[in-house]
């Protein structure tokens, strides 16, 4: 027989909720745990609390789980539902003495499903969150292009701008009466012709911030080799590719029209041939643009001194640059500048 007493003191304080049943459903024994987890009612020997009574089990019938526990030696998953809630236990036969009636062993377990619940409810969270994020990069990667044809399109503009102007001031230098008028005017062409060339590089290529020295300075070479350049003046361009930020690129292009066109005006007065070198090398974080020339050296200033001009040093400047000039058997003009 079961000694009841027995089984009370082993179990009384066990923190799993236990339950001993009997095969008629009658609940023989109940330890603290489970009265406080389960909500059972205290067990009277003389008028046990019965289980179908308490909760009904999921999947089937008491009194046939019961007997099927009963005649286990391993434990079977076993369900009660009372009203919305629901227990999990697992159930045995539990050995008795000789003669005694058979009784199931019942311990509380964690609810398997759980688990399951909270990593579908992380996994479902997740994906909304997911969601979100490609929702949220496919405006930021619209923006992005549409910010870019933005920018494209108002390189298109400038460049075609520029252009206009330049062709103008150019129509007004023809046009002008007073020389010294029409050289201000072609020189302002120039430049500004130096600038659409930029803007056309970057227009071709598809870039509103980056563009190769190499490419805008060869347009430009040709440019004024079409446009200023005497038939005997040579103007040669030797330029490795170096990519910049329009930042640099600008100034760089105009130092480069700046110094050629000066040496075309003022290098071969009275000289029958002449020849004019450009050239651009990188050195690591550091590049080079040289312009020099075989004529006759730049002209002195009215006090005598050699000439500099303005804005050669005022692009230097804004470039950040170190300039040289070496006036021997012609002029030779080294810009130094970082990348």
């Amino acid at each position: 027989m079961i000694d009841d007493r027995l089984a009370g003191l082993a179990l009384a304080d066990h923190p799993v909720p236990t339950l001993v049943v009997s095969l008629d459903g009658g609940i023989r024994y109940a330890n603290n745990a489970a009265l406080a987890e389960l909500g059972l009612r205290r067990v009277d020997p003389c008028d046990p609390p019965r289980l179908d009574a308490w909760a009904t089990p999921q999947g089937g019938g008491l009194y046939d789980m019961l007997a099927l526990a009963a005649s286990s030696s391993n434990w079977l998953p076993l369900r009660l539902q009372r009203g919305d809630e629901t227990f999990h236990l697992r159930a045995r036969g539990l050995r008795a003495g000789d003669g005694a009636a058979p009784a199931v062993l019942m311990t509380a377990v964690p609810d398997a499903t759980a688990g399951f619940r909270t990593h579908a409810q992380q996994i479902r969270e997740l994906n909304e969150q997911l969601a979100l994020h490609r929702k949220t990069e496919a405006k930021l990667k619209a923006s992005v292009e549409a910010s870019e044809i933005l920018k494209r399109e108002l390189v298109h503009r400038v460049k075609n701008n520029l252009a206009i102007m330049s062709a103008l001031l150019r129509t007004e230098a023809r046009s002008a009466q007073d020389p010294a008028i029409s050289s201000a005017l072609l020189e302002a062409s120039g430049r500004i012709m130096s600038i659409s060339v930029v803007h056309e590089i970057l227009d071709e290529t598809g870039q509103a911030d980056e563009i190769d020295l190499k490419a805008v300075l060869t347009v430009l070479t040709d440019r004024m080799r079409d446009s200023i350049c005497p038939p005997h003046v040579s103007l040669h361009a030797e330029v490795c590719p170096v990519r910049v930020n329009i930042r640099k690129a600008l100034p760089v292009v105009l130092l480069a029209n700046e110094l050629v066109t000066n040496a075309i005006k003022h290098a071969f007065d009275g000289r029958a041939a002449g020849r004019i070198d450009l050239s651009v090398e990188r050195h690591q974080a550091t590049c080079r643009l040289v312009v020099a020339d075989d004529g006759i050296g730049m002209r002195p200033d009215e006090t005598g001194a050699p000439r500099r001009p303005r804005i050669v040093s005022a692009l230097a400047d804004q470039l950040g640059a170190s300039r040289t000039c070496v006036v021997e058997g012609g002029t030779h003009w080294t810009i130094d500048f970082a990348l």
